[in-house]
């Protein structure tokens, strides 16, 4: 193989379109769009300048239309792309500012963590690592290189009171589903019996295998292992393709 200097592109992608292209699961880029949102628009409300022109033009489009804010997400975001290219610049201008920006924010986070549970901003510490995540792809994106080692010794479980929580029962199951459409009598007994989040319930038909036992400790489940006469035997469960044809599938 041999590359020739035409091949070679110069990459001018904006930091928030590589972060985008880091992130192709489609469920996965939304949740951590979300975060980043968080992040840049409310965390850092004050230190990012962003484009107030953009948060106003959203502000008098909201009024006109008679829209308001979530009562979950108390900041304005039109600028948020924005947002992003510059906390990047600022981060690769001034490492020690972005470690203590980082450190800031891990602290703020780690705070909630110590509230009462039965507090509205109280939060678990795998929140705190989830809110994390969107910057760390960013930054590994962008090439920003971050001290993270001393981010994540402030990210403890210390504090988290212990699960409680257990599996439903199969009576439970049929309580819930009495009052449920075909359709969310599915998800209901999906969810139970896989325990698979609410982003990877984005399925179609070519996701679903039935498992058919052939023989004692043999099954067989691929669409191409499965012939005409496979379908003679009985089948005995089945498996989806979670976060099916991204870097996360698996089969459960």
């Amino acid at each position: 193989m041999e590359i020739s200097a035409e091949e070679i592109i110069e990459i001018n992608e904006t930091p928030y379109q590589l972060f985008q292209k880091g992130v192709p699961n489609k469920a996965t880029w939304i949740t951590y769009r979300n975060m980043m949102k968080k992040t840049v628009c409310e965390y850092l409300k004050t230190i990012l300048v962003g484009d107030l022109s953009l948060v106003e033009k959203q502000k008098q489009d909201m009024m006109i239309s008679g829209k308001k804010l979530h009562y979950r997400r108390q900041y304005y975001d039109a600028d948020f792309e924005i947002r992003v290219n510059e906390l990047v610049k600022r981060a690769k201008a001034d490492s020690k500012w972005i470690d203590s920006v980082l450190v800031a924010i891990a602290s703020k986070l780690m705070d909630r963590t110590k509230l009462k549970k039965t507090d509205p901003d109280y939060i678990k510490s795998t929140m705190v690592e989830n809110n994390l995540k969107p910057l760390k792809k960013l930054f590994s994106m962008v090439d920003v290189p971050i001290a993270w080692g001393k981010i994540d010794v402030m990210v403890n479980d210390e504090n988290d009171i212990q699960d409680q929580s257990r599996g439903y029962t199969e009576d439970e199951l049929e309580t819930i589903c009495k009052f449920c459409d075909p359709m969310e009598r599915l998800m209901v007994k999906l969810g139970a019996s896989s325990g698979i989040r609410a982003g990877a319930y984005d399925l179609n038909w070519g996701h679903i295998f039935k498992v058919y036992q052939i023989e004692k400790g043999k099954y067989v489940w691929e669409h191409e292992d499965v012939t005409e006469s496979t379908v003679e035997y009985p089948v005995v469960c089945g498996l989806i393709r979670v976060y099916a044809d991204s870097t996360s599938e698996y089969l459960d």
